[in-house]
């Protein structure tokens, strides 16, 4: 059994140098356990990613290392030289920006990744930055002479080949040429003597969104701007508004426009000016040998058409075969402190275009995804009518709303297994039912303790665990309802594997326990477990449609246990332990205990003793 592990990173990050700057930088970690010893020729496995510009920044390239310890307990490795998950290390942009470097570590050496800590790069990777500035000669196309342009004068404009020009008027003549006009095109400030400049990415300062807006006015030959400028326009404006105005008319295959606008000649590949009129009542008769559209009753080709009738008819047929709903949805439990909120998903078949949602409480909806929040507990039915295809369907179920609330005012989801009302989320009180304080213990003499007391374990979120004399109160549930005995535990049990929840989707349809007990995983969240490549356990991940699929919410909490008179945690991550309230045959002070393990694939039944710290569920009276 693995211990639950803390680890302390000492960073030492250092800058070899080279005629040429590698691509890669050392780094340095001291690996040590909760206890503050350190971890000496271990295998580990650490995960490195580089963030760009702040802690929380952009992950610009990510790599992982498995490497052993030394004797003293240090990791040594370089990074850019590990297994790439992502990014390209010569291309991070180590001048132009700051860098972080993020490490997440597993000390079991596998890929079970937990959050270190995030240090900002200083001096260290600029030995790579100044690699590229070396290399700042290259070109990158190998070509010599593909930069070569020629210069070329016209007139009073220098041009080059490839792009751009100087104007020399000025130099060129005895004219005044130094006033010039200015005006803006787009985003660019142009100079009537050449030249302009692009403000791209500009700001505008005043913060005022309308007072650049400004009115055009014609006056004879000339455009003026209300806040200044004009444009004089070409001599060819005259004052009539109509003699730009043209005639297209067609001669024969011959398209003519008018006031000489010229002609062109359209070719119809044929010279029937006929052939391609069809007589609509031939073109629909599905018997027709002029048919275009052809079997509109029974269509078999794969470019024939069919009626809204058949497919009316199709769509009964796929929604009587029993293995599709053409309508259809779900929902999920949104809950908060005071209120019942559920998420409502549309499941349909062919994309529906329009939904009507009946919540069962006078209220509706036409969102195809809507949130609705219920005023009171009680049972719903919800009914959603969507129309897909010029087919409209309507389907109802029954939601049963149910949940309860302790003395701390901290909420508890409920599901119905046969005639059982179980939480379906762990006790999280520190108070008992009457508001007694239950006392909080987290040093040694936690085994000592025969009266009621709690701790908190896991990181970063701690989970509630309980010592079995909490129980004798009776009052740890809410009230109305109590922890469960073994025998309800059982009960639980037999009601999963007859209603098909073992993960192979075997039954015990007469309650004999014929059927082995394969129902861990349709008790389990999918979030925190190891990983066991087993078949159907907690900790593997195949048959996804059965995780947590019983609605249980089961989560890998570990648990609080006593070796040597001193307490220690256990199983973070592996397992899940839960107290009954029955006391064992064999000592009064051991109790009763069901469980879930990452690698195995049924809840498990065993004793522990009652100065253990284990989680609490609660079944209604």
């Amino acid at each position: 059994m693995k211990r639950f592990t803390l680890f302390t990173c000492t960073v030492l990050l250092t800058v070899m140098m080279f005629a040429q700057a590698p691509q890669a930088f050392k780094y340095q970690a001291v690996i040590r356990n909760n206890n503050g010893q350190i971890l000496v020729n271990k295998l580990v496995s650490l995960r490195i990613s580089i963030l760009q510009n702040d802690p929380l920044g952009d992950m610009v390239y990510v790599e992982t290392h498995q490497i052993a310890t030394s004797e003293f307990g240090i990791a040594n490795l370089q990074i850019g030289s590990g297994m790439v998950i992502t990014g390209v290390f010569k291309d991070i942009a180590w001048g132009t920006t700051t860098h972080f470097v993020k490490l997440e570590l597993d000390i079991t050496g596998n890929s079970n990744y937990e959050f270190i800590g995030t240090s900002q790069l200083l001096s260290v990777p600029y030995a790579l930055y100044a690699e590229h500035a070396g290399n700042v000669g290259d070109d990158l196309d190998k070509d010599n002479t593909n930069e070569i342009q020629v210069l070329k004068l016209s007139n009073d404009t220098l041009y080059l080949s490839n792009g751009g020009k100087v104007y020399l008027g000025k130099y060129l003549d005895d004219t005044n040429t130094d006033n010039q006009t200015l005006k803006i095109e787009g985003n660019e400030l142009v100079i009537s003597g050449g030249n302009r400049v692009s403000f791209s990415g500009a700001v505008d300062l005043d913060a005022d969104p309308t007072n650049e807006l400004q009115v055009l006015q014609y006056s004879n030959d000339t455009i003026y701007l209300s806040k200044g400028n004009y444009i004089v326009l070409p001599d060819n404006i005259d004052n009539d508004t109509l003699n730009e105005i043209q005639t297209i008319t067609r001669t024969g295959n011959t398209i003519n426009l008018s006031k000489n606008g010229g002609t062109f000649t359209v070719a119809d590949g044929d010279d029937s000016e006929t052939n391609e009129l069809q007589n609509l009542t031939e073109v629909l008769k599905g018997n027709s040998a002029n048919a275009q559209i052809k079997n509109v009753s029974n269509p078999t080709d794969a470019q024939d058409a069919a009626t809204k009738a058949y497919v009316d008819v199709l769509l009964n047929i796929i929604e009587n075969s029993g293995k599709f709903d053409i309508v259809d949805f779900d929902w999920q439990d949104v809950y908060f402190h005071d209120t019942i909120k559920l998420q409502f998903t549309d499941k349909s078949l062919f994309e529906p275009t329009t939904w009507l949602w009946d919540f069962g409480d006078g209220k509706t909806s036409t969102e195809q995804n809507p949130v609705h929040i219920y005023d009171s507990l009680d049972t719903y039915t919800v009914q959603l009518t969507a129309t897909a295809l010029n087919y409209t369907k309507s389907i109802s179920k029954k939601i049963v709303l149910d949940s309860v609330f302790d003395i701390e005012g901290n909420l508890y989801p409920l599901a119905l297994f046969g005639n059982q009302v179980w939480m379906t989320k762990n006790i999280e009180s520190s108070k008992l039912n009457d508001g007694t304080e239950i006392v909080f213990n987290s040093d040694g003499n936690w085994p000592d303790f025969t009266v009621p007391a709690y701790t908190l374990i896991g990181a970063p979120s701690l989970k509630y665990v309980y010592n079995w004399y909490t129980l004798q109160s009776n009052k740890i549930c809410p009230k109305g309802y109590h922890v469960p005995s073994d025998d309800e535990w059982s009960q639980l049990e037999n009601n999963l594997i007859k209603n098909g929840y073992n993960y192979d989707d075997s039954k015990d349809d007469d309650g004999d326990r014929e059927t082995q007990n394969k129902i861990a995983k349709s008790m389990a969240t999918n979030s925190s477990w190891n990983f066991n490549a087993n078949e159907g356990v907690v900790g593997n991940t195949d048959f996804p449609q059965k995780m947590n699929s019983s609605g249980f919410s089961a989560t890998p909490d570990g648990a609080r246990v006593n070796s040597n008179n001193q307490p220690y945690l256990i199983w973070v991550n592996e397992s899940t332990f839960w107290w009954s309230s029955t006391t064992s045959n064999t000592a009064n002070n051991i109790a009763f205990i069901r469980y879930l393990n990452y690698a195995d694939d049924s809840m498990l039944r065993t004793e522990r003793q009652k100065n253990y710290g284990l989680s609490i569920r609660c079944v209604k009276d």
